[in-house]
């Protein structure tokens, strides 16, 4: 990653969806033998708190629905969840050398959300990805989080090349393990889907798995 630059955008815990019929499979998934894909996108891999038994707070970062600080996550998930399965992970938007992962993903979601002002994105709490969280995947999605690997639909005539040309390099949670392959495929992405466009990488870091009974 010598050549990348990354940037913490905000942490989440999801669930596993039984929502993936063979069908939904078909339709969205370049390997339709995936159980449960991974995602920055929600409606691809849920968060827990889009569950009814666990409301999410009215504010938690300024990023999508991300929380900006993992220890005020840590403890309302303590307080909240504490029957509740699920993965606790770290997103992250990356892009290449000298270029700003963030700016061009905000555009204008850049605002303080009591108020008409303009502000800088705050940073995540931590800043900086601890080496101790393990790498799940790399996602393409755009700026809002709509996941162009599993969430934008495969046209028929497209989808028989695109699982051919892109299936091997992906995980068994859908997702790629190469940072190139997916910056070459996000590329792909801005092309195939140029209502979203343009789309960029992000990071799903495995901050830890919990499963606990009540």
């Amino acid at each position: 990653m010598a050549d990348w630059k990354e940037h913490l955008v905000g942490f989440d815990a999801r669930v596993s969806s039984p929502d993936w019929t063979p069908e939904r499979r078909s339709t969205y998934l370049l390997r339709e033998n995936v159980e449960q894909p991974f995602s920055c996108d929600p409606r691809v891999w849920p968060s827990l708190f889009d569950k009814g038994a666990y409301p999410r707070p009215s504010w938690v970062g300024a990023f999508q629905d991300l929380w900006s600080d993992l220890d005020r996550l840590r403890e309302h998930l303590a307080d909240a969840a504490a029957g509740a399965t699920y993965h606790l992970v770290a997103f992250s938007i990356l892009a290449h050398g000298d270029d700003d992962p963030l700016g061009p993903a905000l555009n204008d979601r850049c605002y303080e959300p009591h108020s008409p002002r303009w502000l800088p994105l705050p940073s995540a709490q931590p800043e900086i990805r601890s080496p101790d969280w393990a790498l799940l995947g790399y996602d393409l999605a755009d700026k809002w989080g709509t996941s162009g690997l599993s969430n934008c639909g495969y046209r028929p005539a497209e989808v028989e090349a695109l699982r051919r040309n892109w299936a091997e390099h992906l995980s068994e949670q859908h997702l790629f393990l190469d940072l190139e392959e997916a910056d070459r495929f996000r590329r792909v992405c801005d092309s195939r889907v140029t209502e979203h466009a343009p789309f960029f990488v992000y990071g799903i870091w495995s901050v830890e798995a919990v499963q606990r009974t009540a």
